[in-house]
């Protein structure tokens, strides 16, 4: 015989409420860990784009192989002849890479004044378009070159590239600060 239906409905959890408090302590513990990973997954995912950021600042430097080095001797009255051929093919070699990192960094400019400052940003507004930026060292070397073509005198070609040393010396330093706050050594305090 069949039982009759009734409107009530019993339901039998087999769990003792331990069981029941220990499983969804279980399970909050489970949603914990799957947010600290996400959480490490989304810091990964930005210090690898700061990382990204800190070799394009490392590219507008001006290295001893680079610039630096006809600059050095055409400011100790010591120049070479093709060292004003240098400064222009460096020049024209590294025109375009310039502009990708600069462009990158002022796309990133929000994400270092949110992580690192105001006074970070504006740094970083200085080493792209202060009065000792990048731009103003490219022509600055322009124009030295083009006082050599011209017919300047080497204490003029020497005083010129000694000016451009000081600009680049402040440049590198400001640029190794914004650096290294951006992308702390490892190890480094925070």
């Amino acid at each position: 015989m069949k039982e009759p239906k009734t409107a009530e409905t019993t339901v039998v959890i087999p769990l003792a409420l331990t069981d029941f408090a220990k499983a969804l302590r279980e399970l909050i513990g489970a949603f914990r860990d799957a947010a600290g990973l996400a959480e490490d997954g989304l810091a990964f995912i930005g210090r690898r784009k700061a990382r990204e950021r800190a070799i394009d600042l490392d590219y507008l430097g001006f290295a001893p192989n680079g610039f630096l080095r006809p600059l050095t001797r055409i400011a100790a009255g010591r120049r070479i002849p093709g060292d004003f051929d240098e400064l222009d093919q460096l020049r024209g070699d590294t025109a375009e890479g310039v502009t990708q990192r600069v462009q990158a960094l002022r796309g990133y400019r929000a994400t270092i004044r949110e992580s690192c400052g105001l006074a970070a940003a504006h740094r970083l507004d200085q080493i792209l378009d202060g009065p000792a930026g990048k731009f103003l060292i490219r022509y600055e070397i322009d124009a030295l070159v083009d006082r050599f073509r011209g017919g300047a005198n080497q204490e003029e070609l020497s005083s010129r590239a000694i000016g451009i040393l000081d600009l680049v010396g402040d440049f590198n330093q400001q640029l190794t600060e914004l650096h290294d706050l951006m992308l702390p050594p490892r190890g480094a305090p925070k």
